[in-house]
């Protein structure tokens, strides 16, 4: 059997391991595997076996502070540290009782899993400080995943059978039971409980003692847990890390009392270029639509220090996403920014894919009410079925969402600064940006009557489109589409711009994905003043006098034709 190809055995391998694939069931077209514990004896068969067997099972490791003696002691053997690609450390929490599930968590409590968490941090840091030197190359470097969550933190999922020999397994939050006790808890605020709490580092101590040499190529931080890490602990963190062997990063930040953006900020900013960067920076807005978001930006700059963290992390980066985020035009432009000085550039961005909320850093919404939309009373999103009304903020009290129509001069200034930034990024293929809003798809058809979303998408033969997919109170002015046209013929592109409107719930025959043309709606009706447009690089005039001088040209070819 040695002499068979490597690859073959490592299939040999892999279906000895896992044992008998099922590979499809009818019903669902899902594939199950039905996994058995024979991995010792694979690699006792010789060395070879051994080798791929111990490369596949040392591959991934996910390890909690309790395990890294005994995760130390059995890699140290065989040389096992130069199978391992990919750490996955979970910081285990306290454990609460039922009471505690059915509200926030308090500050004691805070303090606790604070403490907690920096204890098992040090450890881990400790951990890879003191990985064997022969292992740290850049051809050996590692993908770091950090989670945080408490052992009660963890619902059973319900399972539905599907046959006699498996089951698919679904998630239902309402349904929800807790793996610690076993049943259902009356009043259970599950993700509600932590969701508007950060951790935080009780000492600075990384930095100085334990700051690992260890390349580090992926790193992720609390990927879907809502066990937010505060900014200035994410910074320390980051700053122990070997920076520039990063590749790239997916972090989950959330900073519900925004007290702590400006290290949030310089975290971002401390990133090196990457080649993928997915942030999801959470912001909470008010579910009152009647009162206004919190003003985040700085008081005498007016500028907001995520939003121009975020727009520079796009500088260096090829493909980025970001999610939660306010909808700043520091996203794509500096506000502050002289004419003097040097415009900002994108030489390697090829994707950006922005879900945003629907305010601003100063405190504006960008949507307001629409007489076709309901007015929404009360929670009717599955995501904020749980959330405990008594100890809400005022603004949150009672969800009233009637914000569903975009305002026109707040949008088109966004998409204005968008449309400036595209034309300084010479590699773009991709840009995405949605509008993220929390009402019930049970008054809507479909569930996408609330939808705003803008799409620039480069195709062959440098032909480019951009489409606004809205509701028919946004029409993108006819600024904002030449923007997009002059950015796209600096480019070198020919855009085409169309805007798809979706129904309102008096228009149940409306065509759901027809395509309004642009000659289709006057701009006369615009809610926008020329004046809020004063950008020298947007100039109706200058865009008028290369339209005469495009005509000339062509006047003068027709006439030597002539000739």
């Amino acid at each position: 059997m040695d002499t068979l190809p490597y690859t073959i055995l490592e299939d040999i391998i892999d279906l000895a391991r896992f044992g008998q694939i099922v590979t499809l069931h009818e019903a669902t077209g899902t594939v199950y595997v039905a996994r058995k514990s024979s991995i010792a004896n694979i690699a006792a068969v010789n060395n070879t076996f051994r080798h791929i067997a111990e490369r596949k099972t040392f591959e991934e490791l996910q390890l909690t502070a309790g395990s890294l003696p005994r995760a130390y002691k059995i890699l140290s053997r065989y040389g096992r540290f130069a199978y391992v690609k990919h750490i996955t450390f979970v910081v285990l929490l306290p454990r609460y009782d039922q009471e505690a599930c059915t509200r926030y968590e308090t500050a004691e409590e805070k303090i606790d899993n604070s403490q907690m968490f920096t204890q098992c941090v040090e450890l881990l840091f400790s951990f890879l400080r003191v990985w064997p030197r022969i292992w740290m190359s850049q051809d050996t470097a590692l993908c770091l995943s950090l989670e945080v969550n408490s052992p009660t933190d963890l619902i059973e999922m319900e399972h539905t059978d599907l046959n006699e020999e498996h089951s698919e397994v679904r998630w239902c939050p309402i349904r929800g039971v807790r793996k610690q006790f076993g049943v259902a808890i009356e009043g259970d605020c599950f993700q509600w409980r932590y969701i508007r709490s950060t951790l935080n580092l009780t000492r600075d101590t990384l930095s100085s003692t334990y700051r690992v040499r260890l390349p580090i190529s992926h790193f992720e931080v609390s990927p879907f847990t809502h066990r937010f890490i505060g900014g200035a602990s994410l910074n320390t963190i980051t700053s122990a890390l070997d920076i520039p062997a990063l590749k790239s990063v997916m972090w989950e930040i959330g900073d519900c009392e925004k007290k702590d953006l400006a290290h949030a900020a310089r975290a971002i900013d401390d990133l090196p270029a990457l080649d993928q960067v997915t942030l999801c920076f959470e912001h909470h807005l008010p579910l009152d639509h009647d009162f206004n978001p919190a003003v985040v930006h700085d008081p005498n700059s007016r500028s907001d220090p995520v939003s121009c963290a975020l727009r520079r992390v796009t500088q260096r980066s090829k493909v980025v996403r970001f999610g939660g985020v306010l909808g700043s035009t520091e996203l794509f432009w500096p506000i502050d920014r002289s004419p003097e000085s040097e415009a900002p550039q994108w030489e390697l961005l090829e994707s950006l894919t922005i879900d945003y909320h629907i305010a601003t850093p100063d405190g504006r919404w960008m949507f307001t009410s629409d007489e076709d939309m309901p007015q929404i009373h009360g929670s009717h999103h599955i995501l904020l079925e749980h959330e405990p009304k008594a100890e809400r903020a005022e603004e949150d009290a009672e969800p009233y969402q009637w914000r569903h129509k975009a305002i026109p001069k707040i949008m088109d200034t966004f998409y204005l600064r968008a449309a400036q930034a595209m034309a300084n990024m010479p590699k773009l293929q991709a840009m995405k940006l949605v509008a993220m809003n929390l009402p019930s798809s049970d008054h809507t058809k479909g569930g996408e009557n609330f939808t705003h979303k803008f799409s620039f998408i480069v195709g062959e033969n440098r032909r480019a489109s951009a489409l606004w997919e809205t509701s028919r109170s946004y029409l993108p002015s006819r600024q904002v589409r030449r923007a997009w046209e002059k950015s796209a013929y600096e480019r070198s592109l020919e855009v085409e711009c169309r805007v798809r409107c979706y129904p309102t719930a008096s228009e149940e025959d409306y065509d759901y994905h027809s395509d309004t043309d642009n000659d289709d709606y006057d701009d006369d009706d615009a809610d926008y003043d020329d004046d809020d447009y004063d950008d020298d690089d947007y100039d109706d005039d200058d865009y008028e006098e290369e339209e005469e001088e495009e005509e000339e040209y062509e006047e003068d070819e027709d006439d030597e034709d002539d000739e």
